[in-house]
């Protein structure tokens, strides 16, 4: 389990992290929760004030 936190704005988007951020076009960034999805077993978003912390966690085999 990886815990990260940080005390930006936060996310105003309710699937955060299902697609691309900004579609097919991957040179505008945002992409770390896609990813982060794809690659992992869980990803859980727990928005805080101020700030987000993002915890993923993976099963070890």
């Amino acid at each position: 389990m990886c815990t990260v936190t940080d005390r930006g704005r936060g996310l105003d988007v309710p699937f955060a992290g299902f697609r691309p951020a900004h579609g097919p076009d991957l040179s505008r960034g945002g992409m770390g929760l896609w990813p982060a999805r794809k690659l992992g077993d869980d990803a859980g978003l727990l928005p805080g004030w101020p700030g987000l912390t993002v915890r993923l966690s993976t099963r070890l085999r």
